[in-house]
């Protein structure tokens, strides 16, 4: 049913998905404790559904730690995910805000697909494959993100319209930036330190 569902201790679920939301007008408060669970399942699944929120939560050893699709209007805040295949999986979505996360040991950290208009702020993105990855989305914008330890840093391919502001990296194996055929891309500010690569962009 729509409403606020409050964690009130840290749980363990290796059955399958831990939470899925079938209904709009849902927040999930983590109130700062842990779900652990399976690297075959998702911790907490959501599509097609409008004013989702995730909060103050801890995510350890899943296959996706947030999943959501086709969903608008929501939020994703204040999460910290590590030991996981994806750390956040949004896809074919919009109007979504995400702030506050810190993802670490992960395959993608924040995956984005098939989405518009969405706000990445204040991320922390540690020892990934990739940190954060863009595909095929337009007005996406991207403000204080630090990694460190990625083997790719940022990743935008086939989007547009995409800002990225204030992006501090170090130790990236391969690539800080890697913006391939991709338009009308933004970036200010940014700091990379011993980096394989600092930006490489190709058919933009």
């Amino acid at each position: 049913k729509p409403g606020t569902y409050i964690l009130t201790k840290n749980l363990t679920y290796t059955n399958g998905t831990a939470i899925t939301i079938f209904v709009n007008n849902v927040v999930i408060d983590g109130n700062g404790h842990t779900l652990e669970g399976d690297l075959s399942y998702s911790a907490i699944c959501s599509g097609v559904q409008r004013n989702i929120t995730i909060k103050n939560l801890n995510l350890k050893n899943w296959n996706i730690g947030v999943d959501i699709k086709e969903v608008n209007n929501s939020k994703i805040e204040n999460l910290s995910i590590e030991n996981s295949n994806y750390g956040i999986l949004l896809w074919g979505l919009s109007d979504v805000e995400v702030n506050a996360i810190k993802v670490s040991n992960c395959s993608d950290g924040t995956y984005i697909r098939y989405a518009n208009n969405v706000s990445l702020k204040n991320l922390s993105i540690k020892n990934n494959y990739v940190g954060i990855a863009i595909f095929d989305s337009s007005d996406i914008s991207l403000e204080d993100a630090k990694g460190e330890d990625n083997t790719h840093g940022i990743v935008i391919k086939r989007s547009n319209d995409v800002n990225v502001i204030n992006a501090e990296n170090s130790k990236s194996n391969d690539k800080l930036v890697d913006i391939v055929d991709s338009k009308h891309i933004c970036i200010k500010n940014l700091v990379s330190k011993g980096d394989y690569w600092g930006i490489y962009m190709y058919n933009v």
